[in-house]
């Protein structure tokens, strides 16, 4: 069933960026969804797609999410983020989820991450 559910949101987000309706997919990604169904959406679509999803995921939603990641994938969301960025993600986070998001990181960024907050 969660299968059947991923891929009817995946269909929807798929037409929704046809047709240019970015709203719609705002909402599922931004709180309709639970943080792993989200998770289990930008797994499931093509790489370019998914960057276009990823955008649209606000802020304060995505190190929830990224806990929810593969590894590859978040590693790859992760590494395009400044250390800026890298300290709001990762804030609202429990420290055993922060450190599993920054054992993927380099030491440096690590570092610079960790001075920050």
């Amino acid at each position: 069933m969660v299968e059947h559910d991923t891929q009817q949101h995946l269909q929807t987000v798929t037409d929704s960026l046809e047709s240019g309706g970015t709203m719609q997919i705002s909402y599922l990604l931004n709180g309709a969804l639970p943080a792993q169904d989200v998770a289990r959406l930008l797994e499931s679509s093509p790489p370019k797609e998914r960057r276009l999803l990823w955008e649209l995921i606000e802020q304060k939603n995505e190190g929830e999410i990224l806990q929810h990641l593969s590894e590859d994938i978040s590693t790859q969301f992760l590494k395009e983020m400044d250390t800026e960025q890298l300290v709001a993600v990762t804030e609202q986070l429990e420290s055993d989820d922060l450190a599993d998001i920054l054992q993927n990181l380099p030491e440096t960024v690590v570092k610079e991450v960790l001075a920050s907050m």
